[in-house]
């Protein structure tokens, strides 16, 4: 079986901590730095909705997460989410990611 190889030409990533580039996701496996961080107050009102008990309605036991920068920048029509649903995708992703025609698109934008 005759084997070809492959070249990479290129590279785009965008993670939270602050990388939005391979250069700046090297830097931070190298220095070990951590992504993970209190929710910002622009995403929402930490002390409003953070409960430490599970299972509460309209409560969240969670205060640290990967947040990406300038999520405002996002373009959810790439994604096929309506300018009216985008900003409740936003908040919330679960109604995002149980529509697996959305689902394919996020993933192939990965690799484009």
């Amino acid at each position: 079986m005759h084997k070809e190889g492959i070249a990479i030409i290129g590279i785009g990533c965008r993670f939270p901590g602050g990388v939005n580039d391979a250069e700046s996701f090297w830097k931070l496996l190298i220095e070990g730095r951590e992504a993970v961080c209190e929710v910002p107050s622009d995403r929402w009102n930490l002390e409003r909705f953070y409960d430490p008990e599970p299972g509460l309605a309209g409560k969240s036991i969670a205060r640290r997460g990967g947040f990406l920068d300038g999520i405002d920048q996002f373009d959810p029509q790439f994604f096929g989410i309506s300018p009216r649903e985008a900003p409740t995708w936003i908040r919330s992703t679960g109604s995002f990611w149980r529509r697996p025609g959305r689902r394919w698109r996020m993933r192939a934008s990965c690799w484009i």
